[in-house]
């Protein structure tokens, strides 16, 4: 039908618009769509991640004998504030473990590695949150009265401590064992 009689006939032109048309998107609509759903896709797998700053402040362990040669030795009260306190402390073989020492909320003196036997490989440790320690890895909480007593997972990988007085005490030789995880 041509123009002029499309025009003409009334009847044509009815038919015509009372037919239910397809919308077709248009290309900047796809592309919103395709922006919308890639936006959302990151958004999703960024959820429970850890920004990459910085780790915690750690106090570089030394002895006048050189590296591994003391034990660390902490006046007890450094641990009242109920923080947990990281060190670094450097192996016979020259490989830095990263471990930390903090009062629970029960009042007892506990330590472990900044690190566990699922996400060590990683190399992101814990930060402490409330009375809990938090895998900078996959974000699963240990309440602090736990460390120490609950072992495996993700949970902190326990060190022997010994508190003698008004000292707490971690030993060099828990720590040499420790560089597994470093």
């Amino acid at each position: 039908m041509s123009k002029r009689q499309f025009h003409a006939d009334p009847t044509a032109r009815h038919a015509h618009f009372s037919e239910p048309r397809t919308a077709r998107p248009l290309p900047w609509t796809a592309i919103v769509i395709a922006a919308s759903i890639a936006f959302l896709a990151v958004a999703i797998l960024m959820v429970g991640r850890v920004p990459s700053g910085a780790a915690p402040a750690a106090t570089v362990v030394t002895a006048s004998g050189g590296p591994s040669s003391a034990d660390l030795v902490v006046p007890a009260s450094t641990f009242d504030d109920g923080a947990a306190h990281f060190y670094k402390y450097t192996t016979a073989s020259g490989r830095d473990v990263r471990f930390f020492v903090m009062k629970s909320g029960d009042g007892t003196v506990r330590a472990a590695l900044d690190a566990c036997a699922v996400c060590f490989a990683d190399q992101r440790g814990y930060r402490q949150s409330g009375d809990a320690m938090v895998c900078n890895k996959c974000s699963k909480a240990f309440p602090s009265n736990a460390i120490n007593d609950v072992t495996g997972g993700c949970n902190p990988v326990p060190l022997d401590r010994t508190v003698d007085g008004d000292r707490v005490i971690v030993a060099a030789a828990g720590l040499e064992r420790g560089v597994t995880y470093f």
